[in-house]
């Protein structure tokens, strides 16, 4: 005669509301299948440790020379499942949301323990389930958190790079618009020292054709030509200066008493010039040679001078009509970058919200499954029913 078998059974709720009978049903048979799904079942196998009855094992023997491609381990979570689906566990419903799982074995406290394990599993995964979809929000919340972080350090180093540029440019406009008048003043200069030095050239070599010398014939010699290039590089040297600082500036003035103190040598090299290029002629005619080359030389200075200078200023007046473009750029980035930490800092919040919802919603799912009624442990075995075989037994008496 097979021995008593215990019941324990829980009830456990597990929706607000069905729209419908054929609502009811297909939640109904969704929830049997999870509950009795191998998955479900193999939680609790090992949670209780079922597969270490040797009655089990001793079963699995038999199998294991039959099917040997499976493991030990397999055979018996396989044995296990099945009698767990056909034999010890049954799953019903109570109303429209009540999910009643009962759970027969011959020891009572086995059944309890199973029934509620599976009640504690399912409500688990049930509210695991709608944890997922919340979660998956906050993962790629997550991601496009990161994003936005991204794009946003992107545009503050944009914009730090431009603000370097902007402030060289800012810092040299406000310096070039104090010294563009500089700048234009000695241009005016040159130009003066230019023509004063033509027309004392033209007035000297009048006078030495009146005199016999040809004036085509007067050559620089390899040191002056060497002196005049410094002279020149001199004068580039001033102007670069001058388009950084002022006029009256240490630096410029250094440069300055420099090419004059240059300027103010020429006379003694062009006497010598002069005397290399006519040799014993009247010193009044060496004296009016080495003039005109001087004044020669003090033009052709005074016409470099006048490109350099006027080059530089030209520089200036271009740059000059960047600044708005600067301006406008400069806005633009900035507008960008506060965009940016604005919709970081927007998103950051979401997040944090969705955070702190997943608190309130998982409390909110736990109250959505929960487990109404614990497992009874009953005192008397369900099977066999002695009353049965008794009303049996006295009906076969009489016959």
């Amino acid at each position: 005669m097979l021995g008593p078998e215990f019941r324990g059974l829980s009830n456990a709720t597990g929706v607000d509301a069905i729209r419908s009978d054929r609502d009811l049903m297909l939640w109904q048979q969704s929830v049997k299948s999870e509950i009795l799904s191998p998955a479900t079942l193999l939680k609790v196998i090992n949670k209780m440790r079922l597969a270490d009855d040797p009655d089990i094992r001793s079963e699995v023997k038999e199998l294991a020379a039959k099917y040997k491609n499976y493991s030990e381990r397999d055979l018996i979570n396989f044995q296990l499942i099945r009698k767990l689906q056909d034999e010890y566990i049954k799953v019903g419903f109570k109303g429209r949301n009540v999910v009643v799982i009962l759970c027969e074995s011959e020891n009572p406290l086995e059944a309890k323990e199973m029934a509620e394990t599976l009640a504690d599993i399912f409500r688990e995964e049930q509210i695991k389930g709608d944890l997922l979809s919340i979660r998956a929000i906050q993962e790629f919340s997550t991601e496009q958190l990161t994003i936005y972080k991204k794009e946003w350090e992107d545009a503050e180093a944009e914009l730090a790079d431009y603000k370097k540029s902007y402030t060289r440019v800012n810092i040299g406009e406000s310096i070039s618009e104090a010294i563009l008048e500089g700048i234009s003043s000695e241009i005016d200069q040159t130009k003066l020292y230019m023509e004063d030095y033509a027309d004392q050239r033209n007035f000297v070599a009048t006078a030495l054709m009146n005199s016999g010398i040809d004036t085509s014939k007067i050559r620089l010699s390899a040191e002056l030509e060497g002196l005049e290039a410094n002279l020149q590089g001199i004068a580039r040297q001033k102007a670069s200066l001058m388009e950084k600082y002022g006029r009256t500036d240490s630096k410029v003035l250094d440069v300055v008493g420099k090419y004059r103190r240059g300027i103010d040598s020429l006379s003694t090299h062009c006497e010598k010039t002069a005397a290399d290029l006519f040799p014993g002629i009247d010193p009044a005619l060496s004296e009016q040679v080495a003039e005109y080359l001087e004044l020669s030389m003090k033009m052709d200075l005074a016409v470099q001078e006048q490109v350099v200078l006027k080059r530089t200023l030209n520089n200036l007046k271009n740059r000059m009509t960047k600044w708005p473009d600067y301006e406008i750029e400069l806005g633009r980035l900035e507008q960008k970058a506060a965009t940016k930490k604005d919709i970081y800092l927007k998103f950051n919040t979401q997040l944090l919200g969705s955070r702190i919802n997943e608190d309130a919603f998982r409390k909110e799912a736990e109250n959505r499954y929960k487990i109404i009624e614990p497992a009874t442990l009953p005192f008397a075995p369900i099977y066999p029913d002695r009353f049965k075989i008794i009303a049996l037994g006295c009906a076969l008496g009489l016959l």
